[in-house]
């Protein structure tokens, strides 16, 4: 099973490595923005719950 894990990890990481090769993407860090923050998903989880039990009454 560990042997199963290990090569499918590494096929993982070769995938991603012809990703790179393929595309070569090229990150703008100059012009990146946080679009998640763990404020926004408390409140992401706040308003879903409101909602549900908005909803059962």
């Amino acid at each position: 099973r560990k042997q199963v894990e290990d090569t499918q990890e590494a096929e993982s990481t070769i995938n991603k490595s012809d990703h790179c090769t393929r595309e070569n993407p090229i990150t703008d860090w100059d012009n990146t923005r946080i679009i998640n923050t763990e404020q926004q998903r408390e409140r992401d989880r706040h308003m879903e719950t409101w909602s549900q039990n908005h909803e059962q009454g």
